[in-house]
């Protein structure tokens, strides 16, 4: 299906500018000048399209400056999303950003964002732990969902599932700064405020046949984990609307996800090493053939 374009405005100047800076050893920085893309007002959006969206997506950037009318559009855009029962899913952009912004970023988690999506370095600025598991936890307290990608270390992923809809792992139960963190990763997430009796899950997967050859750059890789993970929240509600007498929805329990968080981790990691392996946060070609 053709992505509609007629909630777009048109704008004169130039939409931005980004210049990546790459030093030997692969690190890479930015330098972003905005442009007309700040200029987006509230007034342009389009209410409807939020109101009918499985997801909404943000993120950090589009409230970084104050005196940008897109600041304004972002808050009133994660309102509407709310206000209609619509998940929002807030990408963190960079440490130094989520440093500098911290206790805005925890109160925009707390008010609005039911998946948070960051890397480790986010994750560490934002909450002050060293190890992606502890973040997660942590994240709990403000968000649904926590999506955290590990560059060469793999995926986390945490969330919430109710006691009585809870699944053992048929993995091997480890234990590494949380105990037997992954026992329940066989679950399908839910929003905590759906659960009458929350527990906090997590899985943990390492980069898929142990990642790419040579890792070049890690540009696109959270965000196509986190569309991954997008993807079966989305496709959640079409199989729920579509076929509401399946048996994935024979409880009667609003799950957030399709899959189990084990799954979603598996889906995302496989998806992010995609990306890993063109060394190009845009995916040209079909996906490559998956044994697994």
């Amino acid at each position: 299906k053709a992505l509609p374009l007629t909630h777009l405005i048109g704008l004169k100047g130039n939409v931005g500018v980004a210049v990546t800076c790459f030093t030997p050893d692969g690190e890479r920085s930015f330098g972003v000048a905005p442009g007309v893309s700040g200029d987006y007002s509230p007034e342009a959006l389009p209410r409807d399209v939020v109101s009918g969206a499985s997801v909404a997506v943000t993120t950090l950037y589009c409230v970084a400056f104050d005196d940008r009318p897109i600041t304004q559009a972002t808050y009133a855009f994660m309102k509407a999303a709310v206000g209609a029962g619509v998940p929002v899913a807030f990408g963190l952009g960079t440490s130094v950003l989520v440093s500098k912004m911290r206790e805005r970023v925890v109160d925009i988690l707390e008010a609005y964002v039911s998946i948070a999506a960051m890397n480790a370095a986010e994750a560490c600025a934002l909450t002050g732990e060293n190890d992606a598991l502890l973040a997660g936890r942590k994240i709990l307290e403000w968000v649904d969902v926590a999506v955290i990608t590990e560059g060469a270390r793999g995926l986390t992923i945490c969330g919430y599932t109710d006691d009585t809809v809870k699944r053992q792992t048929k993995e091997k139960i480890r234990t590494k700064s949380i105990s037997e963190y992954n026992k329940y990763e066989f679950s399908r997430l839910l929003l905590k405020d759906d659960c009458d009796d929350p527990i906090k899950i997590f899985s943990h997967i390492h980069p898929y046949r142990g990642g790419p050859d040579r890792l070049a750059s890690t540009s696109g890789a959270g965000d196509a984990a986190l569309a991954a993970f997008l993807h079966d929240v989305s496709a959640n509600l079409y199989h729920r609307q579509s076929v509401p007498d399946s048996r994935k929805h024979a409880l009667g329990v609003p799950f957030l996800t399709y899959s189990s968080l084990r799954r979603n981790a598996q889906y995302g990691n496989r998806v992010a090493y995609e990306v890993l392996e063109n060394r190009s946060p845009r995916l040209d070609g079909p996906v490559g053939e998956d044994e697994e």
